[in-house]
């Protein structure tokens, strides 16, 4: 399945290099879809961090100090498809199918 992802950041500041930056680039969310398994399943609102290493848009601070660049946020899901769907069909539906739920306003 295809690997979609979007940045937290502000419109404003595209880096984020000092303890006093309100704004800036936090981390990097990465989601990664499965096609459910028959057998077993997969752990509902499955989360890590990874670091994305150096990069242009810094380091954020409140990170811990063994990151060398930005937090990574990597967040699976399984979706209810075989494994020889469509993944854009696939994701496409998910998305749209309303199961998701909006935490907060984009604009």
């Amino acid at each position: 399945m295809p690997i979609v992802s979007s940045a937290s950041r502000s419109p404003n500041e595209q880096r984020c290099t000092t303890s006093t930056d309100a704004n800036g680039v936090k981390d990097f969310d990465v989601y990664m879809f499965y096609a459910a398994h028959p057998t077993s399943t997969f752990p509902y609102r499955w989360r890590t961090e990874a670091d994305f290493g150096s990069s242009r848009f810094g380091r954020y601070p409140g990170d811990p100090e063994s990151f060398r660049g930005l937090r990574v946020d990597l967040i699976g899901r399984s979706l209810d498809v075989f494994p020889d769907a469509d993944p854009v069909e696939a994701v496409e539906r998910y998305l749209t199918a309303g199961r998701t739920k909006r935490l907060g306003s984009w604009r």
